[in-house]
């Protein structure tokens, strides 16, 4: 399975490349440039008070490590992470990374916690899973997943909600207004990232209760957004 994945992002890294779009690697090479970069630095910590990652375990060693270096400039930290980076894991995310960073920033005097969600594993095995699962990954077992992230201070940090209860919330509460009579062409949901589960998880949810649901994407593909444009002219 792993080969397969292995060989399914190579072909995909050869077909964006041939159509002209910027491929996950050098997007990753790219913002890790852009980041050591003082004048983009300077630039970003002038514009901006609140550095937000989500997805610190999705994201491969360098560039975790160059989003967290902008923690001592600003005012404000808000990360964002699971415990296990998905199958990003195969294109190099790396979870312990993310807890060891997110660490750094707790006890560097990074930033303030403020608010912090904390719970604990809910199947009182989990943490002996998690062990035979890493050390199943250290003898070189192919079949055993991700290595489980180490705790932070004893805590497991991780938000409670799951995507389909956040689509449930918003279907539910969509429901609430059309009930007491806003029409639902009159009710927009922003949203400053939309993956393919919660839109999936949301039509489902609008479609059960009757009520017309539609996405308005300001850009269709990743060529087409602003960013990757730069970055394509800048690389080229």
């Amino acid at each position: 399975m792993i080969q397969s994945g292995y060989r399914v992002t190579h072909r995909l890294r050869e077909r964006c490349l041939q159509v002209g779009v910027l491929p996950f690697d050098l997007q990753v090479e790219a913002a890790v440039w852009l980041l050591g970069q003082q004048p983009v630095v300077d630039s970003l910590v002038a514009e901006y008070r609140v550095l937000a990652i989500d997805g610190l375990d999705e994201m491969v060693p360098a560039l975790a490590s160059a989003l967290c270096s902008l923690a001592a400039s600003v005012e404000r930290v808000t990360v964002g992470y699971s415990t296990d980076g998905g199958l990003r894991w195969m294109l190099g995310a790396s979870t312990t990374h993310a807890s060891t960073v997110c660490a750094k920033l707790v006890g560097g005097g990074a930033g303030e916690f403020r608010h912090l969600r904390l719970r604990d594993d809910h199947l009182p095995d989990a943490p002996r899973r998690a062990a035979a699962g890493q050390l199943a990954r250290l003898v070189g077992d192919p079949l055993a997943g991700p290595p489980r992230q180490p705790r932070l201070d004893g805590w497991s940090l991780r938000t409670l909600n799951r995507p389909d209860l956040m689509a449930r919330a918003a279907v539910e509460s969509v429901a609430g207004l059309v009930d007491a009579g806003v029409p639902p062409k009159g009710i927009v949901l922003l949203s400053p990232y939309l993956d393919a589960v919660v839109s999936s998880e949301l039509m489902a949810g609008f479609e059960a209760f009757g009520i017309p649901f539609s996405v308005d994407r300001r850009w269709r593909s990743l060529f087409d957004d602003a960013s990757a444009r730069a970055c394509l002219t800048a690389l080229r």
